[in-house]
């Protein structure tokens, strides 16, 4: 029986026995999730490695930001950085979650990342329990990963208007949040949300939520990962040729623009 078919196995008596919920560690084996890459994804171009671990939730995996990122790099020829992506995701978690999981701890310890990006549940900043539950979760995951040698990197994620609730497009307040909590640690901020702001109300922009107006639409999730390449490489994402299908080229040099402006 090959690794996989071992892999396999164990999920699927872990899933009849009910031992996986958010922690899917099972007799010490971290199983996979089909939301994470767990192999590493390498782009084309570059010779300075720059090795990135993604840990969240839907937000990351949902039309795939770690692989778009790749698409990303690997379209533009001048980049000088070759970028070394993986990600360790669970749906719906927080990052004190995810780190009770052990199962992005694990990876951080053993693969030497030089960068993990955390993206805390997006609405975290609602209740005065779960902005103190990320604050400290956020302090732990920083103490780990600076241990490792790598530098954490604080995911500000969107806000939408999910239900139709004005509460959820309070930008101000999610922002005040996350600069708190990164403040706290010195944790580098990757400013996705005030980015988002910005190019939701550009002229003619890409409607960059689904329809369920909280996930990224694929130009999103595009956008999110221009904003991520800029910040990894410090190149303008100008010059990144690759878009999804449902983003014209204007549209493209419309967020690239914007995207250059945040990191």
């Amino acid at each position: 029986m090959n690794s996989r078919s071992v892999i396999s196995s164990l999920a699927a008596a872990a899933l009849a026995l009910g031992l996986i919920g958010c922690n899917r560690q099972v007799l010490g084996v971290c199983l996979p999730r089909m939301t994470d890459h767990m192999g590493l994804m390498t782009s084309s171009q570059g010779s300075r490695e720059v090795k990135v671990l993604f840990v969240g939730n839907s937000l990351t995996y949902v039309n795939d930001l770690p692989g778009t990122l790749i698409k990303v790099a690997n379209s533009d020829p001048q980049s000088p950085v070759k970028l070394i992506v993986g990600s360790n995701t669970i749906p719906d978690a927080t990052l004190k979650q995810l780190y009770a999981d052990g199962c992005g701890l694990k990876r951080i310890r053993a693969e030497r990342f030089d960068s993990v990006v955390l993206q805390e549940h997006s609405f975290f900043w609602f209740q005065p329990g779960d902005v103190e539950d990320a604050r400290e979760a956020l302090g732990n995951w920083t103490s780990a990963i600076r241990q490792s040698g790598g530098s954490p990197e604080y995911f500000e994620p969107w806000v939408g208007a999910q239900g139709g609730d004005p509460g959820y497009a309070n930008v101000g307040d999610m922002t005040s949040a996350v600069h708190a909590n990164a403040d706290l640690y010195s944790v580098p901020i990757v400013r996705v949300g005030e980015a988002f702001a910005e190019a939701q109300a550009a002229p003619g922009a890409p409607d960059l939520l689904s329809s369920d107006g909280h996930h990224p639409s694929q130009a999103g999730t595009y956008f999110a990962a221009l904003v991520f390449f800029h910040h990894f490489t410090g190149e303008p994402a100008e010059r990144a040729t690759w878009r999804p299908d449902e983003v014209s080229a204007d549209q493209a040099a419309s967020l690239a623009r914007i995207a250059d402006t945040y990191s």
